[in-house]
């Protein structure tokens, strides 16, 4: 017959119990009036039980104070480490860590009142889309220079554009080069006289333009006044390269009577600074727009647009912008040469 091993497990709330338990049972019995004691318990055995039962009782309730202060340091701890980012976040579900998002946001903003509700109403619902971006794609820099040429004589204006960025992908995640524009023409052949790529480099290697760029009918759900064709250049970048820096020449012309030009970024950008000069006696006139930001005159802002003559614009961003930021631009032929400056900044 094999010899079996028992073991057994007292907690410490167990144990506690058990010492004030017996200590109770000591003093009880040391209280017990017997009518032939012992001479050993009247002498000392009585004076003994009650001593051993305080002592037991004071040693559970003693134990008991120091569990509890334990557990409360162990939570303390706890906390602590999930501020200095060493808890293991990877075994609570989503939902627990973005309730406890939640609470910390209510927390700051002054509110734990129906904290669900409240986060649902109001601008912080929109941190899971910016988190979401902060593992995708950026522009570290993005860079441009336009040179904007009127031909009142043929009533088209000629855009000259030379544009330098640099993508940082940390992820590896999907990646490419996009660009898109609408350009006019009577066939592909006069699209193709009318926009026209003159370098475009992926980390100094150049490439065939002509491999890449696609030249779509306008349909007439997209119709547009002015233009009938679409100019696309897509091109996936290797997703394991986490720089890869872009150099692009482009001219293309647009009609005379199309003067404002819209331009949007479509990564988040960290640095952006693009210069816009007109010719001919020409003037401009600019707005830029971005997420977060308030109207503010300061030389040092972040964001803003500068218009030192009434021929050049230059607009700078010299903080996070998200897709969708960017800025418009007027040609203007018979407008004031007064000069037009407003500064952009959070």
């Amino acid at each position: 017959m094999k010899n079996k091993e028992v073991k057994f497990h007292l907690g410490a709330k167990i144990i506690c119990t058990i010492f004030v338990v017996l200590g109770i049972m000591l003093i009880a019995i040391s209280n017990i009036d017997f009518k032939q004691p012992f001479a050993w318990w009247a002498s000392w055995g009585k004076a003994s039980s009650n001593n051993a039962g305080t002592t037991l009782i004071t040693a559970g309730i003693i134990s008991f104070l120091v569990e509890i202060s334990t557990l409360k340091n162990f939570m303390r701890d706890s906390l602590k480490n999930i501020l200095n980012e060493d808890f293991p976040f990877e075994t609570y579900s989503e939902d627990n860590l973005v309730r406890f998002r939640n609470l910390i946001a209510a927390y700051l903003s002054g509110n734990m009142m129906g904290t669900n509700d409240f986060i649902k109403k109001t601008i912080y619902k929109y941190e899971d889309k910016l988190l979401e971006l902060t593992t995708k794609p950026y522009y570290e820099f993005h860079n441009a220079t336009y040179s904007v040429h009127p031909d009142e004589l043929n009533k088209r204006i000629l855009i000259k554009a030379t544009i330098d960025y640099k993508i940082i992908n940390n992820f590896s995640k999907p990646n490419e080069i996009r660009f898109k524009t609408k350009t006019y023409g009577r066939n592909e052949n006069e699209v193709e006289k009318n926009f026209n790529i003159k370098e475009l480099f992926i980390n100094n290697e150049e490439i065939n333009v002509e491999e890449i760029r696609k030249i779509e009918k306008i349909e007439k759900q997209d119709d547009s006044n002015f233009y009938d064709y679409k100019i696309k250049i897509n091109k996936k970048l290797d997703e394991k390269k986490k720089e890869n820096i872009i150099h692009m020449k482009y001219e293309h012309y647009v009609p005379i009577s199309d003067r404002l030009q819209n331009y949007k970024i479509s990564l988040p950008c960290l640095k952006m600074e693009h210069e816009i000069r007109i010719k001919s006696n020409w003037n401009l006139r600019g707005t830029a727009y971005t997420a977060f930001y308030i109207k503010q005159d300061s030389s040092d802002s972040k964001f803003k647009i500068v218009q030192s003559a009434a021929d050049l614009i230059r607009i700078k961003y010299n903080d996070w912008i998200f897709p969708g930021s960017g800025y418009s631009i007027y040609y203007d032929k018979d407008g004031l040469n007064t000069l037009h400056s407003s500064v952009l900044t959070y």
